[in-house]
């Protein structure tokens, strides 16, 4: 009776998610201006929204807000925000401009101030936000003027012309909002000092004919690769090594690719296990993978989700008894060409030559004719021999 060897190798850790920070910067995919005005008048398509009150006392105040879900990916945590802005007509005298997050949505229609004189606006179009409605002519705000919060999320003093920007802790509480709640994403409102004539400030809107003056809002996050493994094992019993290993979350997995190498320094995918997509309950994967040399064998877990995103597991080591094929190849190094002996019938097996990145740059029939090595630079090389399609032995030699 063969003897059998069990060998068993444990690694168990959490696969830490990686943490990754990134930056977008998004324009607005709505901007308009609402005027207090008897004819409710409203700028949807202009090159400028305004904020403050005109000469003649009557207030404006601009609505912004920017599709953050399709920016940043659900689940991710948002660390910055700054809002910046183009003030092209101002007055010298500071005043501060304020951002409350705004509670009903509202409409962008087809309204067009122009480029000059547009401080008045010009009249509603179906779906434009004014004074008095979210969607004209038939939708309404709760209050005249915008539904927002009564706290200001941020708030910049603005004196001349120029970019500006607003960066606050309670606008990241906003976009973060916004991100975990689309449908709650009614942006921004701008108000500027209404208690005294004169204090417009006239804004670059997402439609200026000037593209880097538009409005922009820039969103720092971060995100995790969300795929905790519990556990890696292998246990070895003659020529077969059996993997297994569980995770206790995953969000978007696609599958879990299986890495194998016998140096621990040259890898190769031997299979494939799918993934549960996204689940919160543990769960257990097993792979097996047959293995016919003698020595040390190495193993890695490599993580693809559905966006593309990978992640390689620590790697296992396991030491497996194989009976040894004694298969020799002389010389080592080589220089012209290289012999390969066996005990065992290599008749009808092939083999294949790789470089140290796992090229294919040799291949043929395993004969009693010499493989001809002059061909190949000096270097490292692997010399992998198959028999029914299976790998049999790898073996590294140098080549002078």
């Amino acid at each position: 009776m063969k003897p059998c060897f069990l060998v068993f190798i444990t690694s168990c850790f959490f696969w830490a998610p990686v943490v990754s920070q990134i930056t977008v910067t998004l324009t607005p995919f709505a901007d308009n201006t609402i005027y207090q005005t008897p004819a409710g008048n409203s700028n949807a398509l202009g090159q400028n929204i305004f904020s403050g009150n005109n000469g003649g006392g009557s207030p404006r105040r601009g609505l912004v807000k920017f599709d953050v879900a399709a920016a940043v990916p659900a689940g991710a945590i948002i660390n910055s925000v700054t809002l910046t802005l183009n003030c092209n007509n101002s007055r010298a005298t500071a005043d501060n401009v304020l951002l409350h997050k705004l509670l009903s949505n509202w409409g962008e229609g087809s309204s067009n101030a122009g480029s000059t004189g547009d401080g008045a606006g010009a009249a509603a179009t179906t779906n434009d936000a004014t004074w008095l409605t979210t969607f004209y002519p038939g939708s309404f705000w709760t209050n005249p003027g915008g539904d927002f919060t009564a706290l200001a999320s941020a708030s910049t003093s603005i004196t001349g012309t120029g970019f500006f920007s607003w960066s606050t802790v309670d606008m990241v509480t906003d976009v973060q909002n916004w991100l975990n709640n689309p449908a709650a994403n009614f942006g921004w409102i701008l108000l500027c000092n209404e208690t005294t004539i004169g204090t417009a400030r006239r804004f670059a809107s997402r439609e200026n004919a000037v593209a880097v003056n538009r409005p922009s809002l820039s969103i720092t996050y971060t995100t995790t690769l969300p795929v905790v493994l519990t556990h890696f094992t292998a246990r070895a019993a003659n020529t077969t090594v059996l993997l297994n290993w569980g995770t206790s979350q995953e969000i978007n997995n696609r599958f879990f690719e299986i890495w194998h190498s016998t140096d621990g320094i040259l890898f190769s995918a031997v299979g494939r296990v799918p993934g549960q997509g996204n689940s919160s309950i543990k769960h257990e994967y097993q792979f097996i993978h047959p293995v016919a040399v003698s020595g040390n064998h190495f193993y890695k877990l490599r993580q693809v989700d559905f966006d593309g995103n990978k992640k390689d597991s620590r790697i296992v080591k396991i030491y497996v008894p194989v009976a040894d094929a004694s298969i020799k190849i002389m010389p080592n190094p080589v220089l012209h060409e290289l012999t390969i002996s066996s005990t065992i019938n290599l008749q009808n097996s092939n083999y294949e030559i790789l470089n140290q990145i796992g090229s294919v740059v040799l291949s043929g029939l395993v004969s009693s004719t010499p493989v001809k090595t002059n061909v190949l630079q000096a270097g490292i090389y692997y010399l992998c021999l198959f028999k029914n399609e299976r790998l049999i032995r790898r073996i590294c030699f140098v080549k002078m």
